[in-house]
């Protein structure tokens, strides 16, 4: 969060929810929990509608009863599912299937709940990782990239079920633990402790889950696959030091990093690192 807008949301979001404490503390922690599962920008909107002809695109139901929205962007090669973060949808992909040449490698992708064309009230990383699920079988991809959340979904899926067909895994800007950032969040929008404790609390009863179970660092495997890593060293969302961790988890991983692209990693230096390690 480093620009005038994002400073005034988050000034704006803070005094709303003190205010609200003043009143209820489990409305404060659930309003503020509210605000990460409901993001503004991620639903599919005409004009951003991925270039994909009718008959390479679908939907699949998953376990959670849930329509997930596919793209099959074609091309021969190995395929390449494309797994976008929170906020987003798979047209975040175009530059980068344009750069690498959509004809020369097969490229598919999957919108997350309440993003895109997919079914979904609100965001939920474990309704997330299900539906990543539904993109592994349908299409069978020998490598992925994935970024922000989207990797950290993907992390949680594969801690539960195996994947063998695996051989490429490129993770960008990859969020490594969501309970450190839930912490930053809260530090920024200076709730006080017991509002802290009802978000976790509204998180647990809603969720079934505690925030520390969304990580990187519970493998109980390694992965049996070439992973590349890629981070912004000024990304002001997620920190590089999240990459650090998880490299250091991955024994054999490989770290890059950039500067200037931040959070998103959208330029061709990125599509170039992304295109020679595929």
């Amino acid at each position: 969060m480093d620009t005038w807008k994002e400073r005034s949301i988050i000034r704006l979001l803070s005094a709303k929810y003190r205010l609200i404490n003043m009143f209820s503390t489990k409305k404060a922690g659930k309003g503020s929990i509210n605000v990460l599962i409901h993001p503004m920008q991620g639903r599919i909107i005409p004009k951003a509608l991925p270039d994909v002809a009718p008959e390479k695109t679908g939907t699949r139901k998953s376990i959670d009863d849930l329509n997930v929205k596919l793209y099959d962007w074609g091309g021969s090669g190995e395929t390449t599912l494309l797994i976008h973060g929170w906020d987003s949808n798979s047209y975040r992909w175009y530059d980068m299937i344009d750069y690498l040449g959509r004809d020369q490698r097969r490229f598919v992708a999957l919108d997350a709940p309440y993003h895109g064309g997919s079914d979904g009230d609100h965001f939920n990383l474990l309704h997330f990782a299900n539906m990543i699920d539904v993109a592994l079988k349908t299409f069978e991809p020998t490598r992925i990239v994935a970024h922000s959340l989207g990797a950290l979904s993907l992390a949680h899926l594969l801690q539960k079920k195996v994947y063998n067909r695996l051989e490429k895994l490129i993770l960008l800007s990859p969020v490594a633990d969501l309970s450190w950032h839930i912490d930053r969040y809260h530090q920024l929008l200076a709730l006080r402790e017991k509002t802290r404790k009802a978000m976790d609390e509204y998180f647990e009863s809603f969720f079934k889950m505690q925030f520390k179970q969304f990580n990187f660092r519970d493998f109980e495997k390694e992965l049996d696959c070439d992973v590349l890593i890629v981070h912004d060293e000024l990304d002001p969302v997620v920190p590089i030091s999240d990459s650090e961790r998880i490299h250091e988890w991955f024994e054999g991983s490989e770290l890059k990093t950039v500067k200037g692209l931040g959070h998103t990693l959208k330029g061709k230096e990125v599509y170039q690192i992304v295109g020679d390690f595929l």
